[in-house]
Order: structure tokens, then C-alpha cells, then sequence
């Protein structure tokens, strides 16, 4: 698992900075993925490799969970730039 605050996950491989070495051929579009070693990784696919380590962090001050500073999951105070692994995104308006 890799996690970079603030990097917004890409949604597929060829978006992403991580993927190096795209090339295009009569087969389809290969790239390789920096952070896999190299793998070979599938550019025209509409999705991220099954095998990629990214994940999304989610702040306190942009979770659904944010009550007015404090978690409504454990009910203590929080700090806006602190996270955890129940962290939701709040929906956008």
C-alpha cells in the first residue's frame, strides 16, 4: 500500500504518473508501473491494475464523518489533517 497525501488516485493506469514506458502497438497500449517493479500494465483498460498499491487518504476535514470536529465514528476531537481507515470523502454539492 502506498499512500501520498493529497494526490488525487488515478483512475486508470495511463493517467497515472507512475506509469512509464507507454508504448502503443498493433496489440493495444502497455505501459510499466514504477512502483510495481516494472509490471507490464495494460494502458487501455478503463480501470487501475488489480495489483496497484495505491489507496486514497481522507482527512479529518473532508470526511463524511466530521461533526463539528469531532468523530462521529468515536466520538473524540479530531484534527483536520489527521485520517484513518474508515474515512469516507464527503459527498460533493
Amino acid at each position: 500500500m502506498i499512500a501520498i497525501k493529497n494526490m488525487k488516485v488515478p483512475e486508470r493506469c495511463a493517467k497515472c504518473k507512475f506509469c512509464i514506458n507507454e508504448r502503443t502497438n498493433d496489440y493495444g497500449s502497455f505501459g510499466e508501473c514504477s512502483l510495481l517493479k516494472r509490471k507490464k500494465v495494460n494502458c487501455l483498460v478503463w480501470r487501475r491494475d488489480d495489483s496497484c498499491p495505491l489507496v486514497e487518504i481522507v482527512t479529518c476535514k473532508d470526511c463524511t464523518y466530521n461533526n463539528e470536529n469531532t468523530c462521529d465514528l468515536n466520538g473524540y476531537g479530531i484534527n483536520d489533517d489527521y485520517f484513518c481507515t474508515c474515512a469516507e470523502r464527503k459527498k460533493e454539492k
